[in-house]
């Protein structure tokens, strides 16, 4: 009898988990004997494992009705029995093939959870895998039909062949304790003593109840402080009236109304009624505040502990794509992993995966030399990588380091000349931390051919950015010819976290701690110039000095300080600080940031909000945008003790050229949002003739239009002398290797592909470009 489909989407739904499970299973134990000299106990362990996960999912696979799926799990059992019986290690092209079943496995999941084909490899690789066995079996000594086979249960063979009267190997029949069996209509039972899976989503929820919880403590203990407020005041109002009431009895004697007579002498009694309520009050509402913090701190506590997992649920399957990218450079590298037992919320888990697969690869692809390189250097054939994961306090540390060639400074310098990163003036000032920095720029790349292995346009710029959404920074540091190490600070969880409060322009608003590095009074005299910006001293090292009104464009208030004396607060973006000039320092506080929703999901130095206990919400900065947008800003500060009068800025003018209508109304509205003045025409013939006739500051440029095509536009404007100096940004979907090395060629300063296109992106290309040409950016 079929299994109902409702059912059976049901139950793939649990298979995914078991399969990527056992999966992993087979994985770690493959390359653990690919990488050790393995004695023949430890051998058989490994062979047992892997027949036993192969056998799991071959017995839930065949419950769902994945017959293809089965038989390839099939015939790895029967490559194992193979290599049991004549005690061989696999050899390499039996565990890429094994590999490569694994991929095929869950392709075949992902197809049927689409309700799509089956890819067109999968009847090619079970082919491969039955000769792989056909030519294990010649290996043997023993015939096919002698070879070890597992117990089937009732109903789930996958092979016509009669059952053998052969005993089979007690260690490869274990019965799996996680098999689907194809028996009834009903969903099976997963019964795990003390271990429960829930759903993320489920557990999400939870955790956000927890933090409603926690701000409604906040809410609690500020009221609370409202409440001894309270307090204070009336029983200063009892010590004034008891004071006067001699008086107040005195005057009673005279003709007064008999109400304003009873009140001044009964009052006392009233008064003192007041304050014995509010005491009992207060001390009730203490007790239960604190009981509160107690529950809901543990609460939260123990939510946080559900969503830690082991950061080798990270790392471990990082080793077969090590394995991979090493295979496929030709170079081998031994991976090595410490401190993975140390658990980390999920969500950081999950911020942190495409950072580190992107280093991981760039060390490969990058830094690592080929095996014949590293033996002329005395180096050993095999480059080390390692991973070593540190926790300290409510801080988790990532260091992954290379044995490779190091970081070339002098090339770093090179090519961000070339890609117009930083003026030829900017980098004579930088110390040689700073240039290595540049590699977290946008379209840096050393490398002059993308390759897969390096990412198509994905550079170090995204990997700094993911992590700086997770609230946390990312350093590198290198040595010539003995590698690169790379050091990420990351919280434990992404929950509650300390802020300070800080006022500025009649506004509060909230820094994270983690990204403070002092809070300071200073007064003139401790203000320096240097190069026509101010700064002050931190450390024996000058801190460029800003306004945060500034910063965020909020207008300047007359809030005048006293002795001259200023609040500034230093905040840290890896090697590059900034002090603040802020108008008041309130206090450290307990916060819950809230990220931003849609259609907010990037506003520009703003990372989220946070309730007050008063039901207010501030905005909590953006510590990394506002280090960048301090050091980026061409607005200094010319006197301290007198608002800023801002000259008005003169508006960059951009021509946006495309033919469709729908693109360039988006791109003009995006870029007179932030104050640029836009033309805008629909073909490359136009925007020649508009070029001659008006003066732009920038070009905005489709590529595949009538008349004129984006490469022609670019490379006319480039190879005249009076235009060449107008930069020009091509914006295409022709996301082809080749179309965005023609566009360089031909002139063109950027290159964004409609298909990554989103307003944040242009927008900074925008800037850089404009910044890079000497031009006032938006």
């Amino acid at each position: 009898m079929p299994l109902d489909k409702d059912l059976i989407q049901r139950l793939l739904v649990t298979f995914a988990v078991e399969l990527e499970e056992q999966c992993q299973i087979i994985t770690d134990k493959l390359l653990f004997t690919e990488q050790n000299s393995c004695n023949e106990e430890e051998l058989n362990n490994n062979y047992n494992t892997i027949f036993r996960s192969a056998h799991n999912i071959k017995g839930a696979a065949t419950g769902i009705e994945l017959q293809e799926l089965a038989d390839i799990a099939h015939h790895i059992e029967s490559i194992i029995s193979q290599l049991k019986e004549n005690k061989q290690p696999p050899q390499s092209d039996t565990i890429d093939l094994f590999l490569k079943s694994l991929d095929g496995m869950k392709s075949i999941l992902s197809a049927k959870q689409q309700n799509i084909d089956f890819p067109d490899n999968v009847k090619p690789l079970i082919e491969q895998l039955a000769q792989h066995k056909i030519s294990a079996d010649a290996l043997s000594t023993k015939s096919a039909m002698d070879t070890v086979q597992p117990t089937q249960e009732p109903g789930n063979s996958l092979s016509a062949e009669p059952p053998t009267a052969r005993q089979p190997t007690p260690e490869l029949t274990e019965k799996p304790t996680n098999s689907l069996a194809k028996s009834s209509a009903t969903a099976p039972i997963f019964k795990k003593n003390e271990i429960v899976k829930i759903n993320l989503d489920k557990l999400t929820k939870i955790d956000a109840l927890s933090e409603e919880l926690q701000v409604t403590k906040i809410e609690m203990e500020n009221n609370l402080v409202l409440l001894n407020n309270f307090q204070v005041i009336v029983r200063d109002f009892l010590s004034i009236w008891k004071k006067a009431q001699p008086a107040w009895c005195r005057m009673a004697t005279e003709k007064l109304p008999v109400e304003i007579s009873q009140l001044l002498c009964d009052g006392n009694k009233t008064v003192s009624t007041i304050n014995n309520i509010t005491s009992t009050l207060y001390k009730n509402f203490r007790s239960t505040s604190n009981q509160l913090g107690v529950l809901s701190t543990a609460l939260q506590g123990n939510v946080r502990i559900m969503r830690l997992v082991p950061a080798a649920t990270l790392f471990t399957p990082l080793t077969r794509t090590v394995r991979d990218i090493a295979k496929e450079l030709g170079k081998e590298i031994n991976l090595s992993v410490t401190g993975d037992e140390i658990e980390i919320d999920r969500s950081v888990l999950e911020g942190i995966h495409d950072p580190v697969v992107h280093l991981l690869r760039n060390a490969i692809d990058h830094g690592i030399e080929l095996p014949a390189d590293r033996l002329q250097t005395g180096k050993s054939k095999a480059g080390q990588l390692t991973v070593t994961i540190q926790s300290h306090g409510s801080e988790i540390i990532i260091i992954i380091k290379d044995d490779g060639t190091g970081l070339n400074v002098p090339q770093i310098a090179k090519v961000a000349l070339k890609n117009k990163i930083i003026s030829e003036k900017a980098l004579e000032k930088l110390s040689d931390d700073e240039v290595i920095d540049l590699i977290f720029c946008p379209g840096f790349s050393t490398k002059e051919t993308i390759t897969k292995i390096s990412g198509r346009g994905v550079g170090l710029d995204i990997v700094r950015e993911n992590i700086k959404n997770l609230k946390g920074n990312i350093l590198v540091s290198t040595e010539k010819n003995k590698g690169t190490s790379f050091t990420l600070h990351l919280p434990v969880t992404l929950a509650t976290e300390h802020g300070l409060l800080i006022r500025t322009s009649e506004t509060i608003f909230a820094i994270p701690t983690t990204a403070v590095e002092r809070v300071r009074e200073i007064d003139e005299h401790q203000i320096i110039q240097v190069e026509a910006c101010l700064a002050i001293l931190y450390e024996n090292k000058a801190v460029p000095l800003r306004k945060l009104t500034t910063i965020l464009n909020l207008p300047e208030k007359n809030t005048a300080q006293d002795d001259n004396h200023y609040s500034v607060v230093i905040i840290a973006k890896g090697w590059s600080m900034v002090a603040l000039m802020v108008d008041e320092v309130i206090g450290e506080r307990e916060i819950i940031i809230k990220p931003l929703q849609p259609p907010l999901m990037s506003v520009k130095n703003i990372i989220g909000g946070a309730f007050m206990g008063s039901g207010n919400i501030v905005m909590v900065l953006n510590p990394a945008d506002l280090v960048d947008s301090a050091l980026n800003s061409i607005i200094h500060i010319s006197h301290i003790t007198k608002p800023i009068t801002q000259e008005k800025k003169k508006q960059a003018r951009i021509l946006v050229v495309d033919d469709s209508i729908t693109t360039r109304t988006l791109e003009q509205n995006i870029l007179e949002s932030v104050g640029y003045k836009v033309s805008v025409t629909v073909d490359g013939l136009q925007a020649w003739k508009l070029v001659q006739q008006e003066s732009f500051d920038l070009i905005v440029a489709d590529v595949e239009m009538p008349e004129m095509n984006g490469f022609q536009l670019t490379e006319k404007i480039k190879s005249n002398e009076k235009y060449a100096s107008i930069p020009v940004i091509i914006v295409s979907s022709l996301a082809n290797e080749e179309d965005q090395r023609r566009g360089l060629a031909v002139g063109a300063d950027a290159y964004i592909v409609k298909g990554q296109f989103e307003t944040k992106v242009l927008l900074e290309t925008v800037s850089r470009v404009l910044t890079t040409y000497g031009y006032q950016a938006a």
